[in-house]
């Protein structure tokens, strides 16, 4: 990845964890801090800013972009997740226990975000309270997405799975082809052309 200085942008990172907790802002410290150690880098289409079997040791905000998270099953690449614009990113199993992650994350366009490693993460928890529950929200509200979407997106038929992708991401359609959608669905290319065509 390529390192990039912080420029004018109308994306913010300490805006996006504002978000997570109606209740809670993160205190003007902590947010100086955070503002001092956050890193902005330019990913470019095709790379990986996390490989299977390495410990993913960073949260990232997406600014501007596209991504998708996927394991190996049985040697082929199965589609996890599919990560946008204003949009968390990161392995939180692999993040909290630093174990080695299990899935891989690849940027589908160039792309830029906004990152913190777990050790700055975890001291500025230490710091502060709010950011800490803050960070325990953000992480929550990642789980609950995922698990949430998960049935809809592999179970049923491909015409109910196909109504629902279209309703939790209406915006790939344009940005990804229709074997990386069959991946996430968990069936063939074929179907999603077949139930496409008769829209």
């Amino acid at each position: 990845m390529k390192k990039k200085p912080i420029g004018q942008t109308q994306f913010d990172p300490i805006q996006r964890l504002n978000e997570v907790d109606g209740t809670t802002n993160i205190p003007p410290d902590i947010e100086l801090l955070i503002r001092r150690i956050i890193r902005r880098d330019l990913v470019r289409k095709g790379t990986f800013p996390l490989q299977i079997g390495a410990v993913c040791d960073r949260i990232w905000f997406i600014e501007t972009g596209l991504f998708r998270s996927f394991k190996k099953v049985k040697g082929r690449e199965e589609n996890t997740w599919f990560m946008k614009e204003n949009d968390l990113m990161t392995d939180p199993k692999s993040f909290h226990s630093g174990e080695p992650s299990k899935h891989s994350i690849q940027a589908m366009e160039d792309s830029f975000v906004y990152s913190i490693t777990r050790r700055q993460m975890n001291e500025l928890c230490a710091k502060s309270h709010e950011f800490e529950r803050i960070c325990h929200l953000l992480t929550w509200e990642y789980y609950t997405k995922f698990m949430d979407y998960w049935d809809e997106l592999t179970s049923g038929t491909i015409r109910y799975r196909y109504k629902h992708y279209l309703n939790h991401f209406p915006f790939l359609n344009d940005r990804i082809s229709v074997d990386h959608i069959a991946s996430l669905l968990k069936c063939s290319s074929r179907s999603i052309r077949r139930v496409k065509g008769s829209r």
